[in-house]
């Protein structure tokens, strides 16, 4: 009998299956690697933004704050001058008591008024004696009136009558200002 020596091979040989698993997995492995680098780098870019974006809202933060300490001052100007219009009393109640309170033969051809004392001077024209009483008496029956006085009564030539008054009114004959909405 003969021997018959049969090379041994040097490599076994690897089943198909085996190969196609090994594949797969190193697929998926770039697969997964690649997607991590990825997720990675983008990741790195946002915060990268984030830090941008923080400092420029932190810029910008500090731009608002200066604006308004540089509107702060103005703000409490505009505050006070609005409290003050407010405040203040117009003196067009006078000229509306004067129209409904005038009698029609009496004209008035002078007109000076002091807001602090509320004094209304008035020179003024009269036909006659009696229209002057009774706008005298007009006047005196008003609850606005405070005060009245009659001077400088004379009588010229046309026998008609020049006279002053001096009208001293409470304070609620001065129409306060409209207010100033904010």
């Amino acid at each position: 009998m003969v021997i018959e020596i049969s090379p041994k091979p040097k490599y076994k040989k690897v089943p198909p299956l085996l190969i196609t698993g090994v594949i797969i997995c190193l697929l998926a492995a770039i697969v997964v690697g690649g997607g991590y680098l990825y997720l990675y780098l983008n990741i790195k870019k946002i915060d990268e933004s984030i830090k941008e974006k923080n400092q420029q809202a932190v810029k910008i933060s500090q731009d608002v704050l200066k604006k308004e300490a540089e509107i702060a001052p103005i703000k409490i100007k505009i505050e006070e001058f609005s409290r003050l219009v407010s405040a203040h009393g117009s003196p067009l109640g006078i000229f509306n008591f004067l129209e409904e309170n005038s009698l029609p033969t009496i004209w008035f051809s002078g007109f000076s008024f002091d807001s602090g004392q509320r004094l209304v001077t008035l020179s003024g024209h009269a036909d006659e004696f009696a229209t002057l009483e009774q706008q005298i008496a007009v006047f005196k029956e008003q609850p606005e009136v405070v005060s009245l006085t009659v001077s400088n009564v004379l009588v010229d030539e046309e026998e008609e009558i020049d006279f002053v008054f001096n009208l001293i009114f409470n304070s609620s004959i001065l129409i306060p200002q409209l207010d100033i909405e904010e």
